[in-house]
């Protein structure tokens, strides 16, 4: 009854205004703006870090880009700014970081070399995101954007100015910082429309987000009498919020689906001429379609690159839901692991030393708590709920923060005996993800498991369980 109240006045509160402007992912300057490909915005990226479609053209100049460009350059960072328009429609879903991750992987970055790029919002596409790789925040790139997100006299800029600060805040390596402070010197004070903050735009924020957090704090008290966890909601920046909006299955099915593709291409280029006379390949791979197979010049690194590949497409094509696909999202990260590892065995071969075939050890694994967080920052100690067995499990920033700070981090789910439960809590016998915690458990990679027949045995054994 609640939420359906919450709703209706929600509402009525947005009615006068909405109306009266364009959607924030389509202000009227930019609606006719059309959508260009990929792997054109590459290419251009490649003579300037700076590329601005149609839709931003008009706020941002010809010659400010320049400037942007001679600004990053200085910087000396692989930075790169595409102001391009999002709609709900187009092939992201309207996401930012759904784009940002298929752009990352048309440049072809190494999984160890750094890269950012600053985009539009998502969902308000008058600031900017910040996405950052490897996932180490060396840089903080994404609280560099919410810096000049967040904080009001920056936020009322022109693009291309809120573009400046955060290239500056990126350089001088104080976005978590500058964020924090954003955070307490203007918590509330957000505009919808650039004015002067005193306009309906500004009370209208306030009373969204008083209603959300009262909301947010009757849910967990709801849940502390229903679970008797005795733990509330963690409070988590806006960007995990961000991810976790991510968890819509047709929108992650549609990224697992690019991100195999771009692991078969890699592989391939990894790949010596050719396989194998007699030799099947994987699909997409050199060679046809079929089981993978490794030539005698494959390197076990690369041998498990090619495993990855194979069991990630079953896991794809197998999926049940949405912890199967985040699980064909993790065997693409562990490939594309095992393809750094095969880089840095060549390097050592041409420099006349050997190299090992394990994977480097500071590759972190996706969040145990919710692979769609991103790549592990660090391993905690954490114990369930009821449990007095602690568990050594990787996680990203905010988990790990949740886990020190006694709160419960926030979880994927799976659907079990007809309800919703972490993934975690399902039986181990009946899924490979909670088994493994999609790679935080165990020596044993997760493309040999799948190869092994576990994710097959783990289907089976969920069937029967569904039939009793």
């Amino acid at each position: 009854m609640l939420p359906l109240v919450v709703g209706a006045l929600l509402m009525t509160l947005c009615a006068p205004t909405a109306a009266a402007r364009p959607s924030p992912l389509q202000p009227a300057q930019r609606q006719s703006a059309e959508p260009v490909a990929v792997s054109e915005i590459a290419e251009r990226l490649a003579q300037s870090p700076v590329y601005v479609d149609a839709g931003f053209r008009g706020l941002v100049s010809a010659a400010r880009q320049r400037e942007l460009a001679r600004q990053i350059e200085k910087t000396g960072i692989n930075l790169k700014v595409v102001l391009v328009t999002f709609r709900s429609e187009d092939r992201w879903g309207g996401d930012a970081k759904q784009f940002a991750g298929a752009l990352r992987d048309r440049l072809e970055v190494a999984d160890d070399e750094h890269l950012i790029l600053l985009t539009p919002n998502s969902w308000y596409g008058k600031s900017i995101s910040g996405f950052e790789w490897p996932d180490d925040n060396r840089y903080d790139a994404n609280y560099a954007a919410m810096a000049v997100s967040v904080r009001h006299d920056e936020k009322r800029m022109p693009m291309a100015d809120q573009v400046r600060r955060a290239v500056e805040i990126i350089d001088a390596g104080t976005g978590m910082r500058e964020y924090e402070k954003a955070r307490e010197d203007n918590p509330f004070k957000y505009s919808t429309d650039g004015d002067d903050g005193g306009g309906p735009g500004a009370w209208l924020v306030a009373v969204l987000v008083a209603l959300v957090l009262v909301l947010a704090g009757l849910l967990g008290w709801t849940l502390r009498r229903r679970r008797r966890t005795g733990a509330g909601l963690a409070k988590l920046p806006p960007h995990v919020y961000l991810a976790a909006r991510e968890a819509d299955e047709g929108a992650v099915r549609r990224r697992a689906q690019e991100q195999v593709l771009a692991l078969g291409e890699a592989v391939r280029d990894h790949r010596p001429a050719g396989p194998a006379p007699g030799t099947p390949s994987a699909p997409g791979a050199p060679g046809g379609s079929g089981a993978t197979s490794a030539s005698a010049d494959d390197t076990a690194a690369l041998r498990l690159a090619l495993d990855a590949y194979d069991s990630a497409g079953r896991v794809l094509d197998a999926a049940g839901g949405l912890p199967d696909l985040v699980g064909a999202l993790a065997l693409v990260i562990e490939g594309r692991d095992a393809l750094t590892a095969e880089d840095r065995q060549r390097k050592g071969r041409r420099a006349g030393g050997g190299a090992s075939a394990r994977l480097p050890a500071h590759r972190l694994p996706l969040c145990f708590f919710h692979p769609l967080h991103g790549r592990a920052h660090t391993r905690v100690n954490w114990r369930a709920l009821g449990s007095r067995e602690a568990l050594d499990v990787a996680a990203c920033k905010e988990c790990a923060s949740a886990v020190r700070h006694r709160r419960v981090p926030e979880a994927l789910t799976d659907r079990h005996r007809g309800r919703s439960v972490p993934y975690f809590d399902v039986p181990s016998e009946q899924s490979l993800w909670a088994a493994t915690g999609y790679g935080s458990f165990g020596d044993v990679p997760l493309a040999v498991r799948v190869q092994r027949g576990d994710f097959t045995r783990a289907a089976e054994a969920r069937e029967r369980a569904a039939g009793d």
